[in-house]
């Protein structure tokens, strides 16, 4: 029996008051059972800042659930090869319930950073998942591994994993599932800085969506496939599309039904304007991330975006509105997720750094090492070593720095390759000032073999070798590496400039296409109140006609042939009138010509090899119509009415990420 798939609900966080209360609404009922199926049913998020006692409270409802199983002689398979077990409909249930408790009691072991117990309960989830052969929540209880090697910084098994929880979801049929896993492997793949890897899987998932979903279900997924299409755009340096995606996801989001995936785009929006230095467009989304978290109640969600204000404000060098900031940040943290604490340290590094607190700095970075050690978040080592090299090059402690940096390089090749040269340079920097000129050549070398050195990195290096060829008297070599950076700097600066205008026509162009799209929407939402309007007049008439139709049939019954022949006919006459005057063409589509004649007729023109069915559903499409209403008033059932949008969608050529209902309104 396949698990129940999750339900296009409104996005919920889950507490440790609201677990706590789940479980006193058991009322003597077995308290493990009802929360599973309410955790099923809506689908919650763990409110973070409450991890420890989610956890806690989760450990003795997976004891329960597990001892009960145990009591009925029911174990969790060994390995893969044993089949699922001869179970009742009701041990199934008993068993899925606790594998549900397990997943979550996993995810919030992860949050809190305890990675190891976090893979142990998920294997043990696994296991409970073949003993009942269910391939969905497989899938789920995968995906939950790939996401915790990933924050434990093992890269290549979360990449394993992940392709394996896709495996399972293909295998389970289950499309909720498949488009989970594509969309967290995609993540992580993007994370890593593999756009190329990220961008099929991505395309999967529209897929999926497209062909699988109704309206209704894309609006819950559509947001999230799109910030992962922004983010492979982000990464290629493409920042006009990324805003545009970020800005059509954004549209799917609506902040009440989906306020988490709504803050995740946000969030992004606001770190892509910063990479364009739009910085007051940054600081707005930021704001919002702020008041977002408090119409959820999430202090977390609050911190995480007084953060990411603090760094927006530090690339502003407005130094005192970036430490009040992380005052607010830290206030919001508590001592509950290790991840945003540890942040808010680094970012406060880099403050003090900036304001000449060396010695403050370099203390905070040695704390903040010690507690990370060479484990997650890698990030966040790799700042701290560079930025713990830089003080020393600062403060002319050239040794401490050539280590500090020798040690950051050495991590980024294992974690982030992609950010090595920045360690290297650094490197070279040091070795410079030391005069080691065979090492600091041989370090410049393996830079330069290299092809991903981004131009301000080559720009540094070109630096670095005028500086050592003035240090060995080499004018001739000076003059030509300073040609070659003035060059490539004036190269920066026009590509620069021209990034900017390309960045403001975007803007520009994005903001008039939503002012026109608001504007649609307002004629849209009249056209939809003067179709209802005049539906609700049409089944007044309706109603009248039938009272006056049943009172002429009773004055044509008492009539009776004494009566004259002519007031007969006369009530006759005016029943067949009243008749043929009901004969109006199709209810809803002809008001809807009434309020915009010329739909049909421009419909026809782009699109002529529609059906008049295909027509029909374009119409109600247009008028604003649900699935549901649509449905009843064609009379057919949900799939039924799936399978017309595909062919529908199919007939009209249109993307896999394109709306049904935004491409009539175009109409």
């Amino acid at each position: 029996m396949p698990t129940e798939s999750p339900k296009p609900c409104c996005e919920k966080l889950l507490g440790a008051q609201q677990l706590r209360e789940l479980v006193r609404e058991a009322r003597g009922g077995f308290a493990p059972d009802h929360v599973a199926r309410s955790i099923r049913d809506e689908d919650p998020a763990l409110r973070e800042n409450d991890v420890q006692e989610i956890a806690e409270i989760m450990d003795g409802l997976t004891r329960s659930a597990r001892e009960r199983l145990h009591e009925a002689g029911i174990e969790p398979a060994d390995d893969a090869s044993q089949g699922p077990q001869r179970l009742s409909k009701r041990e199934r249930e008993y068993t899925t319930n606790l594998i549900t408790l397990l997943i979550h009691q996993a995810l919030a072991a992860m949050t809190i950073g305890d990675t190891d117990v976090a893979l142990r309960i998920a294997t043990e989830a696994l296991a409970w998942c073949r003993t009942i052969g269910d391939l969905a929540l497989e899938s789920l209880v995968w995906r939950t591994m790939s996401e915790t090697n990933s924050r434990a910084g093992a890269y290549a098994e979360q990449e394993v994993v992940g392709k394996r929880a896709i495996e399972t979801a293909r295998t389970s049929g289950d499309p909720h599932y498949l488009i989970s896993a594509l969309q967290t492997l995609a993540t992580n793949m993007l994370g890593r800085w593999k756009p190329d890897d990220a961008e099929p899987l991505v395309a999967e998932a529209f897929e999926v969506v497209r062909e699988e979903f109704d309206e209704e279900e894309e609006c819950r997924n559509y947001g999230g496939l799109l910030m992962c299409q922004a983010r492979i755009r982000l990464i290629r340096l493409q920042y006009p599309e990324a805003i545009q995606l970020l800005r059509q996801a954004l549209r799917w989001a609506d902040p009440e039904r989906y306020p988490i995936t709504r803050v995740s785009l946000v969030t992004q929006l606001g770190a892509t304007y910063l990479r364009i230095s739009q910085y007051r467009q940054a600081i707005e989304c930021h704001h919002e991330v702020v008041l977002l978290a408090e119409h959820l109640g999430s202090s977390m969600i609050s911190s995480w975006g007084y953060f990411r204000l603090a760094h927006t404000y530090m690339v502003l060098k407005e130094f005192e509105e970036a430490a009040e900031a992380l005052e607010r940040a830290e206030e919001n943290a508590g001592n509950s997720v290790r991840e945003l604490r540890l942040s808010i340290r680094t970012q406060r590094a880099r403050l003090f750094a900036a304001t000449d607190r060396y010695d403050e700095a370099a203390a905070a970075c040695r704390s903040l090492l010690e507690e990370i050690g060479n484990g997650p978040p890698p990030n966040l080592v790799m700042t701290a070593r560079c930025l713990l090299g830089e003080m020393a090059i600062k403060q002319h402690r050239l040794e401490e720095a050539e280590r500090h940096y020798r040690e950051a390089a050495e991590f980024a090749e294992g974690a982030f390759p992609q950010r090595a040269h920045e360690a290297k340079i650094g490197l070279a920097q040091a070795l410079l000032r030391m005069e080691r000129n065979a090492e600091f050549a041989a370090v410049m070398d393996e830079i330069r073999n290299t092809d991903s050195a981004t131009p301000e990195e080559q720009l540094e290096l070109l630096r670095l070798a005028a500086a050592d060829a003035e240090q060995r008297n080499d004018l001739r070599a000076v003059l030509d590496h300073e040609r070659q950076a003035f060059e490539l700097e004036r190269t920066l600066l026009e590509r620069q400039a021209e990034q900017s205008l390309r960045n403001a026509r975007v803007m520009a162009e994005t903001d008039l296409l939503e002012r026109a799209a608001e504007l649609e929407r307002e004629r849209r939402r009249r056209a939809e109140h003067e179709l209802a309007d005049a539906m609700v007049q049409l089944g007044d008439r309706t109603r009248l006609v039938e009272v006056v139709e049943q009172r002429l049939r009773r004055a044509l019954v008492e009539t009776g042939p004494q009566r004259e022949q002519s007031a007969i006919n006369a009530l006759r006459e005016t029943l067949s009138s009243l008749r043929s005057g009901m004969r109006a063409p199709e209810t809803p589509l002809a008001y809807l010509g009434s309020v915009d004649d010329q739909f049909f007729r421009r419909l026809r023109e782009r699109f002529p090899g529609l059906t008049p069915k295909q027509e029909r559903l374009c119409g109600l499409l247009r008028a604003g119509l649900s699935s549901k209403e649509i449905g009843t008033l064609l009379n057919i059932e949900a799939e039924g009415l799936k399978a017309q949008r595909k062919r529908l969608r199919k007939r009209l050529g249109m993307e896999p990420e394109a709306s049904l209902e935004r491409m009539m309104a175009e109409v």
